[in-house]
């Protein structure tokens, strides 16, 4: 099984390939990786983005005023119970987005973010 942390770079480079410039940041119990989607994709770039978007545990779209952000979540431990997963549907604050980086020194954050829907 390829670790947590791989995955999420894997996704990550994947958006990165597809001209998206994604973020990761770092949980108690799941890696998140987003990324703003340019009007101006392609279909194949497109294609490209949804397949990495599904190497990740959960993933989705959201479309708003703003434009259209993409994100998927690795969970980092092997529980996750039905009221985990549904706070992963609860919209974000996406001031907490860090570069597409290593783990921040000291290891994972103590909080859980919500992903949104």
């Amino acid at each position: 099984m390829v670790p947590p942390a791989l995955r999420a770079q894997d996704i990550a480079a994947s958006l990165t390939a597809a001209a998206c410039r994604p973020q990761v940041t770092w949980h108690s119990d799941h890696i998140r990786i987003e990324t703003d989607v340019p009007e101006s994709l392609s279909l194949h770039r497109w294609q490209a983005l949804l397949a990495a978007l599904e190497r990740g545990d959960r993933f989705g779209l959201r479309r708003d005023a703003e434009g259209c952000l993409a994100w998927a979540a690795v969970f980092t431990g092997t529980s996750h119970r039905a009221d985990d997963v549904s706070r992963l549907r609860r919209d974000t604050d996406s001031s907490q987005r860090t570069p597409a980086t290593a783990p921040p020194p000291g290891g994972m954050a103590n909080s859980l973010e919500e992903l949104p829907t």
